[in-house]
């Protein structure tokens, strides 16, 4: 007896959207979104034929929407987390200008020479803030390609 012999086709939909987001979550690399493709297309065919009305492009139709939602939020998340690290170093500078100007008149070489440090630190700091929200958007991006290629897959 399969799964699908108990279930409508909301539960089908719902229990499904919910194991494909969880594994494109998981999509990394192009190799991830072949394989994710090509068993997401599978299971949607099996559910599509097990399952009494189930209907392919529907269901296709909610999981562009889940993709679309998480995507944006994703996005917006990562837009508002280079947002912050612009304030961040802006703020810096504007303490680490005050501090070296204190430092210069009063002629302390080693102050500004430590300042020149944490002026350093705080830029890697937030462009290793940038430099993450960059990867997630590759990453974002491939999960987007593996939803489109299931998409190609289940139109042929």
């Amino acid at each position: 007896m399969d799964y699908y012999d108990h279930v409508s086709y909301q539960e089908a939909y719902d229990d499904l959207l919910k194991r494909l987001l969880a594994t494109l979550a998981t999509v990394e690399t192009d190799e991830s979104v072949l394989q994710f493709s090509t068993q997401a297309a599978d299971s949607i065919r099996a559910a599509a034929k097990e399952v009494p009305e189930f209907y392919i492009g529907e269901f296709l139709q909610m999981f562009a929407s889940a993709v679309v939602q998480r995507m944006q939020a994703e996005t917006a998340a990562g837009e508002q987390t280079v947002k912050d690290a612009k304030m961040e170093a802006a703020i810096a500078s504007v303490e680490l200008n005050a501090r070296f100007a204190a430092a210069d008149a009063a002629g302390d070489r080693a102050a500004q020479h430590a300042i020149w440090g944490d002026r350093e630190k705080v830029q890697a700091a937030n462009q290793a803030k940038v430099d993450a929200v960059s990867a997630r958007m590759d990453v974002l991006a491939l999960q987007l390609k593996a939803f489109t290629t299931i998409q190609s897959t289940l139109a042929n």
